[in-house]
Order: structure tokens, then C-alpha cells, then sequence
């Protein structure tokens, strides 16, 4: 297994630094950005030093993981623009990508026991997650269904043919008509 590269191995708080740093250059003036990066380096007592080419790569790797999420979040704002979340189709989708990453994430075999028993927290809260997404959906139904027989009951005492009523209540339940 490669060893983990220096930047990696840096302090959370100096690694998101240079993360938001990067977004502010547009991931752009590497050799700038490198020499500010030692300078705080040493500024919180490491004794390290990192490369343009270490920084230059963390860079492209963190931009490309960037772009994919603009990417997955302007599809999912088409989709719920463009197609509705009456199902919590955007939840479901959601937690199938995280799914998909993290299991990508465990055959790359690069993880430490720290690092395993997080994503397995992870995992164990995207199922709960998915199951009260479920529930939810299911109550909001059961809630939407027996509105719909209320009115449906209310009309048709109220003389409205069985077509109209039927009709109504197709709308509450958002069923599209097929016709």
C-alpha cells in the first residue's frame, strides 16, 4: 500500500484551510498557495514542508471531487425541479449515491480501523435514515388518502356525480390521469 501523502496527514483544520482556499483561488496560483500553506505550517509549530506537486495534486483531486458534487446537486435540482419528489424519489437517490461511495470507499482498502468505524456509523444512519423516509412516506399517504374519502364522501352528499368526485380525489392523491 502507497504511503499516505503529506497532505493527508495534515491537521483537519490546516487541511480545510487549504480546501477553502483552493475554492477561492478557482483552484488556480499553486505556487502562491504553496508558500502561504508552509507559512502556516509553521505557524502552528509542524515541521513539515510540502511540495507545489503535493499541493498541485491534492488540488485536482479535491477539484474533481468538487465538480461532481455541482454535478450531482444541479441533477438533483433538475429532477426535483423537473419531475417532482412526491415519492422521496431525491432522499432515495441521495442515499443510494452515499451508499455507492462508501462501498467504493471499502474496496479501495484504504482505511483505517478510525476510518471503518466511521463509515460503518454512516451506513447504520443512512439505513435508519431511509427506513423513517419510508415510514413518513407511508403516513403522509395514509394522511392523503383519508382526506381524499372525506371529500369524496362530503361531495358526493353534496350531489356531484361519481366522475367529478372520482376526479377530485385523483387530484388530492396527485394521481395523474392516464388518459
Amino acid at each position: 500500500m502507497p504511503a499516505r501523502a503529506v497532505i493527508d496527514q495534515l491537521p483537519a483544520e490546516v487541511r480545510g484551510w487549504l480546501e477553502r482556499e483552493l475554492l477561492d483561488r478557482n483552484f488556480a496560483g499553486y505556487l502562491e498557495l504553496t508558500e502561504a500553506l508552509n507559512a502556516r505550517l509553521q505557524e502552528v509549530g509542524l515541521e513539515v514542508r510540502v511540495s507545489k506537486s503535493s499541493v498541485h495534486r491534492f488540488g485536482q483531486e479535491f477539484e474533481t471531487k468538487v465538480d461532481a458534487l455541482k454535478r450531482t446537486t444541479a441533477m438533483a435540482q433538475t429532477i426535483a425541479r423537473d419531475l417532482g419528489d412526491d415519492e422521496g424519489a431525491m432522499n432515495d437517490a441521495v442515499i443510494r449515491l452515499v451508499q455507492d461511495r462508501m462501498f467504493a470507499t471499502v474496496l479501495d482498502e484504504q482505511l483505517t480501523p478510525k476510518s471503518l468505524n466511521s463509515l460503518a456509523h454512516a451506513a447504520a444512519d443512512l439505513a435508519r435514515a431511509s427506513v423513517m423516509q419510508k415510514k413518513h412516506m407511508a403516513a403522509v399517504r395514509t394522511a392523503a388518502e383519508r382526506a381524499a374519502n372525506e371529500v369524496a364522501a362530503t361531495a358526493r352528499k353534496a350531489g356531484l356525480s361519481d366522475d367529478t368526485v372520482e376526479d377530485i380525489k385523483r387530484r388530492i392523491l396527485g394521481i395523474a390521469d392516464a388518459a
